[in-house]
């Protein structure tokens, strides 16, 4: 992959540092990769700010109940209200354009799957939609190769693994996800900000 050198006085994100992004002054340039090389990254959340200078957002689809009133544009994939969904865009794919932080594939083409209402909230079923749309068409349409789930939900939350219906959410999430892998779509999970296991 193509390198460009980081901005003179400039500093690589510690996130990219810690990884070894940038450690000989430069980061990936995908300004150079030809737009059909390019993979496209889905990212499963809160939706995207179409209008971010920093981010290449080349669509997105929407899952999402209005939250209320305070939300008029909600299921808008473009309109983030609660903002979790850029953030963990801009962590990805952040243009390294001299504004503010360096994304991990800084430039990337980013597709937002909006699951979570302005307050943060979704269900189980959205996001299993979600993925089935990239598998039956996101992949072929958009070239999305890759989808990232930076969230946390219940039942798979901070419960039991013991609880009642936690086996069968959890068998169905990974079936998806193997059925994803088998179709050539590449799955990120975090770990979220409170595991404390492989399970959660």
């Amino acid at each position: 992959m193509p390198k460009t050198a980081v901005k003179a006085g400039g500093q690589v994100a510690a996130p990219l540092q810690r990884i070894g992004v940038g450690v000989d002054g430069q980061v990936a340039d995908l300004s150079r990769i030809a737009d059909e090389q390019q993979v496209t990254v889905a990212v499963v959340d809160s939706g995207i700010d179409r209008t971010h200078p920093d981010l290449n957002v080349v669509g997105g689809k929407s899952w999402v109940t209005p939250a209320s009133a305070l939300f008029p544009n909600d299921t808008d994939w473009g309109v983030d209200y609660y903002a979790h969904g850029t953030q963990v865009a801009g962590i990805i794919a952040a243009r390294n354009n001299g504004a503010r932080f360096v994304g991990i594939s800084p430039g990337a083409p980013l597709f937002a799957l909006k699951v979570f209402n302005g307050n943060g909230k979704g269900s189980w079923s959205s996001i299993f939609q979600a993925i089935e749309w990239v598998i039956a068409e996101g992949r072929q349409q958009y070239n999305i190769r890759v989808v990232n789930l930076s969230l946390e939900i219940s039942p798979l939350g901070n419960i039991d693994p013991n609880e009642p219906g936690y086996n069968e959410v959890y068998t169905m999430a990974c079936g998806l996800v193997a059925r994803a892998d088998a179709a050539g779509v590449l799955v990120v999970v975090s770990a979220a900000n409170n595991g404390i296991s492989l399970r959660t």
